[in-house]
């Protein structure tokens, strides 16, 4: 079984962003699959934001769910 994987335009047009400066790599293949991971990683990210961003914060800024949102949300808030 072949399972296709789906992406959005934008990541389409970041991997070819990216792969622009590497010549033996910029292929149509290598595109897609770039693109194909991109868009996988955004919606991994955004399923864990989901999942943690109703937590409350402690004293020092942290979360209890994963120390990763903490100090995602601290370095956002001290810029």
């Amino acid at each position: 079984m072949i399972m296709t994987k789906t992406y959005d335009p934008s990541c389409y047009a970041l991997a070819e962003r990216f792969l622009a400066d590497e010549p033996a790599l910029n292929t149509e293949a290598a595109r897609i699959t770039l693109a194909a991971h991109i868009q996988e990683s955004i919606e991994g990210e955004i399923q864990f934001m989901r999942r943690h961003l109703d937590q409350p914060a402690l004293d020092d800024g942290s979360y209890t769910g994963d120390s990763r949102l903490g100090r995602r949300k601290h370095e956002v808030a001290n810029g």
